[in-house]
């Protein structure tokens, strides 16, 4: 017995001496890092400054790892990869960004968004559509994006799946299903949507995409025509009735009723699209401002309904303007925009002339 309490009163001396040396190490470290902290800030270096303080936070979990990490810088410096000029600058027009941007596409950029043009200046021009100077400025940082870019971007996209003969989604404008005190608004979907898609192409439909404007504020359906699912995609959950947003998607749907009547009774038998289940889903992405709603409405649009992979993608990561770059060079660079090559040979002409 008395062999057994010589031993576990050793084992606690050299314990209680091992806590000791650990503490004396850590107080050396912090004195250290804190004097070295006070030289960088002297000195002005708040590049080194973020790096020591960074090493301070991993290391109050007992960690004695004294690691200086350094931060990527931006450069503006043109490299060469795959043949093509390609330049990684953090600033491209009013945008700030850290991905390779072409020649051409950081023309367009600054050209888009130039305060100098003229604002009546056509950027975007489709058979039914186009974007000026002006309506494209909704697309600066930390603006609200407008019926208009949804409009174009719908249209742009239905042409795209028209053009590739797959149809098996159909983009509705944000127009679609509103109703004035002259009747149902059918300025783009009577004229242009049965004579895109067709009575004949109805059968193949998969899902509708259908964006709705409430109060500034954007979000989007979803009808699913082989689970007879509607479903709501919202950034902003509780900001909007639930009640209300089902009406809305219920308009939506009687709307598609009315124009599509015969193709949906012979496809549903008895059923009608105001008829199928509204499901408002939960683990959509939360937008972080309060003008990104537009954003994730067309991110989710153009995912080629991989919903579920995008939103996950989008909570991993969503950098604001890295969107709006994104989405205006998918209207500029877009085939079906009649006047994107011209607009780039006119800068090119300007800048080899100049």
């Amino acid at each position: 017995m008395a062999d057994l309490a010589n031993t576990q009163l050793t084992m606690k001396r050299e314990f209680e001496e091992s806590m000791n040396s650990l503490r004396v190490g850590m107080n050396l470290l912090r004195d250290l890092l804190l004097s070295r902290l006070g030289d960088l800030m002297e000195n002005g270096k708040k590049e080194r400054k973020d790096e020591v303080v960074e090493v301070v936070n991993i290391s109050s979990d007992n960690s004695f790892s004294l690691t200086a990490r350094s931060k990527p810088k931006m450069t503006s410096t043109a490299t060469k990869r795959k043949g093509n000029d390609v330049l990684k600058s953090p600033v491209i027009g009013p945008f700030t960004s850290t991905q390779h941007v072409s020649k051409r596409d950081k023309l367009l950029i600054r050209h888009a968004f130039d305060p100098s043009k003229d604002a009546s200046e056509v950027l975007v021009k489709s058979p039914w559509f186009h974007l000026n100077c002006a309506e494209f400025k909704v697309l600066l940082p930390e603006t609200w994006l407008s019926t208009q870019i949804m409009t174009m971007c719908t249209h742009l996209l239905t042409l795209e799946d028209f053009c590739e003969k797959r149809r098996v989604h159909w983009f509705l404008p944000p127009t679609f299903g509103v109703s004035k005190a002259g009747g149902r608004v059918f300025a783009y979907y009577e004229e242009t949507l049965k004579t895109m898609y067709g009575a004949e192409e109805f059968s193949d439909c998969e899902k509708i995409f259908a964006p709705v404007l409430v109060d500034k504020h954007f979000f989007l359906s979803v009808f699913d025509l082989n689970q007879k699912v509607i479903q709501i995609w919202d950034s902003f959950p509780n900001y909007l009735d639930p009640i209300m947003m089902e009406e809305k998607v219920k308009q939506i749907a009687n709307e598609l009723d009315l124009l599509f009547y015969v193709e949906i009774i012979r496809r549903y038998a008895c059923d009608m699209l105001v008829s199928f289940t509204v499901e408002i889903v939960v683990n959509a992405h939360r937008q972080q401002y309060g003008f990104d709603c537009g954003l994730f409405v067309l991110k989710l649009m153009r995912s080629g309904g991989s919903l579920d992979d995008c939103s996950r993608g989008m909570r991993k990561r969503f950098d604001n303007e890295e969107e709006r770059i994104e989405l205006a060079l998918f209207m500029l660079n877009n085939k079906d925009n009649e006047i994107g090559d011209e607009i780039y040979r006119n800068l090119v002409g300007q800048i080899q002339s100049g």
